[in-house]
């Protein structure tokens, strides 16, 4: 996966994408499948804005079921299945509680029947699934079971717990990359800090695109047949630089979680709380011996360049949490990172004023707006990103007059997955290796790389051991900035590798990162100086 946006402008594109985030990346896989040619440009770095604020859950929707939205659930259950089947080396089972009180919608006897329910809608939800990547059926709790997965639950009107089980990515943000480079494998072209200027129609049905590379502010001219802005909140944006005013009228709020010190280990729990007089639930969830607490949402004002999280919204947050389980006594100091985006949404409730979001993505054909062959993507779930894509490809097919296969990107396992198992791939690593070598940087490196773990032992300098870490993150280092366009130490720290997934990694650690990256890039000393000064100010609540 090279960088060269110079080369974009060599070619007519079938499709280009714009944005490079997980809807993008899915478009960009999908299209190139059925045999289009395809390249993909973010103006930042891939998944660095949106899809950076993710609770790491794969939800099937047991929440539809109140609104008896049998449909949607069932496309969440699907595409839960997908991810667990063509990404097995980052996408696991998660059992989640829910503990339950009174005798209504939280009641023991409410939840058990829609766990009931909820297994007959997902009946098929193990279809094709490895042994390990199976989910168990949901069941009810005593109040002793309950409590005991939740220590420091108020024991104060608990009556028990409904047990069910959705999926987490282990790392979202590798997840993401292996969409993309799946599809550069595939053919598909990709370049990230490029950023589209304009789009205007040129005779016989092409599009114009204006480029300009952000490292070099290089200016590049692309053609393509068709533009599909997955652009997320920049899609009005993207649209406007067209020759007529275009509106998708998609309102954003803004939406973060938090990492924090260790919580529930054993489990997901999901903890009724109450916002804007509105009762919703906050998660949290085990994860890299910590948690992550979410998800929290605000109204948005201004552009999507003006969204920031400030330390009063982290505080809400934090006392939602600690009025439903006072026992965790969350505070400001036990906040390591915050993940944060917009998400569409629906305005706001009247009387409460409480935040509705958006429950259904929308592909938009903008051929009435005067820009025949541009579409814009709003997806509103990471969960149903491929879902999303392949009937955006759907559509562009049909406005391209091919007849095109059908989408299979449903079927193929993405780059790294080819051994079905995190405990398989760990295995092969090691008779290829050696027992000398060590197993768990081995169990690291094919847990987030999976079989494509030797693309990074490719990168050991000779005489470098695997069971040194220094030298294990060196090759991480030079593999992000080599194969995976990593430009910025931001990158290479938070959407690369897990040196900053769980917070500050410390000056020893993003010292050596920062050195690495300056060797590969030729910084000076004062670059490598401010992009450790920008990477340390991430970490924390934001001030």
């Amino acid at each position: 996966m090279k960088r060269d946006p110079r080369a974009l402008a060599e070619r007519v594109w079938d499709v280009l994408v714009v944005g490079g985030g997980i809807h993008g990346a899915c478009v960009a896989w999908d299209a190139v499948l059925r045999g289009l040619t395809v390249c993909l440009v973010e103006k930042a770095d891939f998944g660095s804005a949106t899809s950076a604020n993710t609770m790491k859950i794969v939800h099937g929707g047991l929440r539809y079921l109140q609104h008896a939205d049998y449909r949607r659930m069932r496309e969440s259950i699907g595409e839960r299945r997908t991810l667990l089947r063509i990404a097995p080396h980052l996408v696991r089972p998660l059992p989640v509680v829910l503990p339950t009180s009174g005798h209504g919608w939280h009641g023991r006897q409410v939840l058990r029947a829609a766990l009931v329910l909820g297994d007959l809608v997902g009946r098929d939800r193990n279809v094709g699934l490895a042994p390990a990547q199976r989910l168990p059926r949901g069941r009810t709790l005593s109040r002793r079971e309950c409590l005991g997965l939740v220590p420091g639950l108020d024991p104060a009107g608990v009556t028990g717990g409904a047990l069910f089980y959705d999926a987490q990515v282990d790392n979202s943000e590798r997840l993401l990359l292996a969409f993309l480079r799946s599809a550069a494998k595939a053919g598909a072209e990709l370049a990230n800090y490029a950023e589209v200027t304009g789009v205007q129609p040129e005779p016989g049905g092409r599009l114009r695109v204006g480029l300009t590379d952000r490292l070099t502010e290089e200016r590049h001219v692309l053609r393509a047949r068709a533009v599909v802005n997955a652009s997320g909140p920049w899609a009005e944006h993207v649209l406007g630089l067209g020759p007529r005013p275009a509106r998708l009228g998609t309102a954003f709020a803004k939406a973060f979680n938090v990492v924090t010190r260790r919580l529930f280990p054993a489990c997901a729990v999901a903890l009724p709380t109450r916002h804007a007089s509105r009762e919703r639930f906050l998660f949290v969830v085990p994860w890299r011996e910590q948690s992550l607490v979410g998800t929290w949402y605000e109204p948005h004002e201004g552009g999507p360049g003006a969204l920031r999280i400030t330390v009063t919204d982290v505080a809400r947050l934090l006392q939602a949490v600690n009025r439903a389980c006072p026992a965790l006594a969350l505070s400001l100091d036990d906040v390591r990172l915050v993940h944060a985006g917009l998400v569409p949404s629906a305005g706001t409730e009247a009387g409460t004023g409480a935040l509705r979001l958006a429950r259904h993505g929308r592909i938009v054909d903008h051929a009435p707006d005067g820009l025949a062959g541009v579409f814009s993507v709003i997806g509103v779930k990471y969960t149903t990103a491929r879902l999303t894509a392949e009937r955006a490809v759907d559509l562009v097919l049909a406005r391209l007059g091919r007849r095109g296969p059908p989408s299979i990107t449903a079927l193929v396992p993405l780059h790294g997955s080819e051994t079905t198992t995190i405990a398989g791939a760990t295995g092969d690593a090691m008779a290829r290796q050696g027992s000398a070598a060590g197993e768990a940087p081995l169990a690291r490196l094919t847990r987030t790389y999976g079989s494509a773990y030797g693309e990074v032992l490719a990168h050991l300098a000779p005489g470098d051991e695997l069971g040194d870490p220094g030298a294990v993150l060196r090759a991480e280092v030079r593999h992000a900035v080599r194969e995976e366009m990593a430009r910025s130490l931001a990158d290479v720290v938070f959407r690369r590798t897990e040196l900053g997934a769980g917070g500050n990694p410390g000056p020893e650690l993003l010292g050596a990162a920062a050195s690495e990256v300056a060797a590969e890039l030729g910084w000076s000393a004062e670059r490598r100086r401010d992009e450790l000064g920008e990477v340390h100010g991430r970490f924390g609540v934001p001030r």
